[in-house]
């Protein structure tokens, strides 16, 4: 269900970025080199919500979004208006298929990714969902 969830997530953004940020972005589970900038989606684990069984069909995850650049060539325009271009599109995600919808996916954080060599974002959000 994990990997099945960030496919949807990971292909809501691919078909919602603008253009020049499409090739930025990289699943979170993959072993592929990450070319600067880049914007990573990855979805935590997956648990039953709130006090529920699994039998229940409702479950929640931490979904990061990571939006990184060079620290040494960044742009810091473009990479606030990619942390912004990320946070309308997943503020405006829904899912209804005939496996899962969506309850809510709600955002619940900011925090400050950098290292020696990249600048940036992770985004954190908090998604609900129910398996059919």
């Amino acid at each position: 269900m994990r990997l099945e969830l960030e496919n949807i997530l990971y292909e809501h953004l691919k078909t919602s970025l603008p253009a020049e940020l499409k090739t930025m972005l990289v699943r979170g589970h993959t072993t592929d080199d990450r070319h600067i900038p880049y914007i990573s989606i990855d979805v935590g684990d997956i648990k039953p919500f709130g006090d529920m069984i699994e039998e229940d069909g409702i479950f929640e995850s931490e979904i990061t979004v990571a939006i990184a650049d060079s620290a040494h060539d960044i742009n810091y325009d473009a990479q606030f208006l990619r942390i912004a271009q990320v946070r309308s599109i997943l503020g405006n995600f829904i899912l209804e298929n005939n496996k899962y919808r969506c309850e809510g996916l709600w955002f619940s954080s900011e925090t400050d990714a950098r290292d020696d060599n990249n600048l940036g974002v992770v985004l954190t959000y908090k998604l609900v969902f129910q398996r059919l």
